[in-house]
């Protein structure tokens, strides 16, 4: 039980933030702006990117790569676990990502030549049911030492987060918020406070906090 705690105690995981591009120009079309930045750093697809100019599709394919690192770097600070359950869980929060579910809606553009943008979207319910199942399994562990408990509880999360994504994931009612598009350096950048407003609201990320 003591090795338990221990270990939730680590869960941690970073907001699944966005790695953006810049735009720049008098003609944005604010809404395909903010499609393709999520749809690249989500659902791995740079195709409004590409039709945007916004980046080449090597730099598209670093930007997703490294929102992956982002998510697999914060999920493991502080814990020792192996290179290939760290591979494992880069193979899981891609598959999570890649099942956000968010709808782009319309744009307006503000007095201030910012744009605002609707965005639809609904908290995947992925971790609070897997947490529950590692919670149950991991009190049945036997480990020499804290690192090998540490590799086996979080193998059994792994279990636990593949299981609830291959039986079909459950969201939440469904929210809706505003993303900003504003003007840096002559650019348009997505306001960071809506990124982490969505980032956040997209995972039961609440759920890994609950238990620490």
């Amino acid at each position: 039980m003591r090795q338990t705690k221990k270990a939730t105690a680590l869960l941690l995981i970073c907001v699944m933030a966005l790695a953006v591009f810049t735009g720049c120009g008098s003609s944005l079309d604010a809404s395909k702006y903010v499609q393709a930045q999520l749809d690249n750093s989500y659902k791995n697809d740079s195709t409004l990117a590409l039709e945007q100019k916004l980046c080449t599709a090597e730099e598209a394919s670093a930007l997703y790569e490294e929102v992956l690192d982002q998510q697999v770097d914060g999920f493991f600070i502080g814990v020792n676990v192996s290179d290939d359950l760290k591979a494992r869980y880069r193979s899981i929060f891609a598959d999570m990502l890649a099942k956000a579910d968010y709808t782009v809606g319309e744009a307006t553009k503000g007095s201030d030549n910012t744009h605002s943008v609707s965005i639809e979207y609904k908290k995947m319910k992925i971790f609070e049911p897997a947490i529950t199942t590692t919670l149950e399994q991991a009190e049945n562990l036997e480990a020499t030492d804290m690192d090998q408990f540490q590799e086996d509880f979080f193998a059994l999360m792994a279990d636990s987060l593949e299981a609830e994504i291959a039986k079909g994931l459950e969201y939440g009612d469904a929210q809706t918020m505003t993303m900003r598009v504003e003007i840096q350096n002559k650019t348009y950048v997505l306001n960071t406070d809506d990124v982490n407003t969505l980032s956040s609201g997209l995972f039961d990320t609440e759920a890994i906090d609950a238990v620490n």
